[in-house]
């Protein structure tokens, strides 16, 4: 069955229409000619290049009130504005096209790859109806890939993209009659960003009003888990309330933001983070708007070093660093599996309070994840997704749950950053080194120790933190990779510990977290 919303009958057919699609929620993505808009939500189960994708209940409420707010929005210049929900996106935009004499559409090329093969293929099987669907060009990002390719024959390392970037678009730079220098002399203040705060305190943060169109969203996934349990209240679901929120967080919340972006907290969620992944990555925001409203409140009052530069970082470098080079090796990304990982995600992921033994850091992020489908990206990285590799969790488990669970998690940021940054499928092209720790970490930038069970101290009696022993373990059983890494410290330390008991700890663990029936 098909729904129509806001369709008045047209009458005429020279007309553009411009669809648009679940992530490009702003009219910063319509073209300028464009006189007819369609939305299509599709709310059949999206199929992913690994798996059909069942998305977290707090995803499908936000993605569906925030499209009825578009939508609303829309409607006050463009009045010729649909939304259409059906199964298939075929189905509804060739009926829509029929039922109103169109013969000629566009929209901006999707970002996402497997999107994209989708409307090609859509494409095609529009023109067999004599009906053309024309791609715009994705503006979405600050270099736009065939620009990338045309600098680059493979991608470069990390640091070299972050520098090469940060002179094109002259930011946080000094220039001289020579060469191009960075402010202060220093490119990367990323080991000036870890501390921790025992006794913190966090900053308040806005909270937002969208019930009619939410109350829409919960009552369409009504029989959805946790549907009564969702909070929406930090979250901007519009673009008015985006751009709000990202002149609050640069005016009262950035100055904190650097050097403690790696710290956790049990009572603190999310400490001195943006969330600006998420309207980011719906397109709310433009990438150009957020480092320039960014830039623009530094150089009236200056902040901190390590905080403009790792906010900086994240947007310049990491989301577009990323992007291009998920789409370099996307035809190769997916079967990767170089450390030959193949447990199965163990049960007490994703699973509210069945974390082993209440394994106090991995239940804490978890019980986060369950209700908000956020957790920051240390927590992420040095918590589930370092516990995923210590475990040897096949890494297409890891991406498919996480692509699912976080309402940030889109094809072109979680696949690299699950399978490459996080799980080291590909062996170390785009990390040199496993991104693993023991609990000494986690106890340093974190209070989640001591309150837990475990003890982060040994690493080899049964009160042991599981995370120390599967640590030495992993270390041991890819020393070789650490070798090439130059770690020796770490290689010297291996030499004194006794692995084979070590090793019938992990196996005393995965007998207990990995059995056919506790897996998923």
């Amino acid at each position: 069955m098909i729904y129509y919303w806001f369709i008045p009958r047209f009458s005429y057919i020279d007309y553009m229409l411009q669809i648009v699609v679940y992530n490009q929620l702003s009219e910063l993505w319509i073209d300028k000619q464009t006189s007819q808009i369609l939305f299509c939500l599709s709310h059949s189960i999206p199929q992913s290049p690994i798996g059909p994708l069942k998305f977290h209940t707090y995803s499908l409420v936000y993605e569906y009130a925030a499209w009825y707010e578009f939508i609303q929005s829309l409607q006050k210049k463009y009045t010729q504005t649909a939304m259409v929900v059906d199964r298939t996106y075929f189905d509804w935009i060739y009926t829509y096209c029929k039922d109103n004499s169109i013969v000629e559409l566009c929209m901006m090329m999707p970002a996402e790859p497997y999107m994209q093969r989708k409307f090609l293929a859509i494409q095609k099987k529009l023109k067999e109806q004599d009906i053309t669907l024309s791609f715009l060009k994705n503006t979405q990002f600050l270099l736009e890939h065939d620009e990338f390719l045309s600098m680059y024959k493979k991608p470069p390392v990390m640091e070299t993209f972050y520098r090469t970037m940060r002179k094109k678009l002259n930011i946080l730079m000094q220039w001289d009659s020579k060469e191009a220098k960075p402010e202060w002399g220093s490119w990367n203040y990323d080991k000036e960003n870890r501390k921790f705060t025992k006794d913190i305190t966090t900053p308040k943060r806005l909270t937002f009003e969208h019930w009619v169109w939410l109350q829409k969203a919960l009552d369409f996934y009504k029989n959805q888990k946790n549907i009564d349990t969702l909070d929406f209240d930090l979250i901007p679901l519009t673009r008015e309330q985006a751009l709000q929120w990202l002149h609050y967080f640069v005016d009262t919340i950035l100055q904190d933001f650097g050097p403690n972006e790696d710290a956790m907290y049990v009572e603190h969620r999310l400490v001195f983070h943006s969330l600006l992944s998420i309207p980011i990555n719906f397109w709310l925001l433009s990438p150009h708007e957020v480092l320039d409203i960014a830039l623009q409140r530094h150089k009236k009052t200056p902040f901190d070093l390590p905080s403009i530069e790792g906010f900086v970082r994240q947007i310049l470098w990491w989301r577009e660093y990323m992007y291009h080079w998920f789409l370099f090796y996307k035809h190769t990304i997916y079967q990767e599996n170089k450390l030959w990982h193949t447990n199965n995600i163990p049960y007490y992921f994703w699973e509210t309070n069945k974390t082993p033994h209440e394994m106090n850091c991995l239940n804490t992020v978890i019980k986060a994840v369950d209700k908000h489908a956020y957790s920051h990206h240390i927590e992420r990285l040095m918590i589930v997704w370092n516990i995923s590799l210590l475990t040897q969790t096949n890494p297409k488990d890891v991406l498919l749950r996480f692509w699912e669970q976080y309402l940030d998690a889109f094809e072109r940021v979680v696949v690299p950053n699950v399978m490459w940054m996080s799980q080291f499928a590909d062996g170390g092209g785009l990390a040199t080194k496993p991104y693993v720790s023991s609990a000494n970490y986690i106890n340093k930038m974190s209070n989640f120790c001591t309150s837990c069970h475990y003890d982060h101290k040994k690493k080899s009696w049964s009160d042991a933190c599981p995370v120390n022993y599967l640590y030495w373990t992993f270390v041991a059983d890819n020393e070789d990779t650490f070798k090439r890494s130059r770690q020796p410290f770490l290689l010297k330390h291996l030499s004194n510990i006794d692995i084979k008991h070590l090793r019938e700890l992990r196996q005393k663990f995965f007998l207990l977290y990995f059995d056919k029936k506790g897996s998923k």
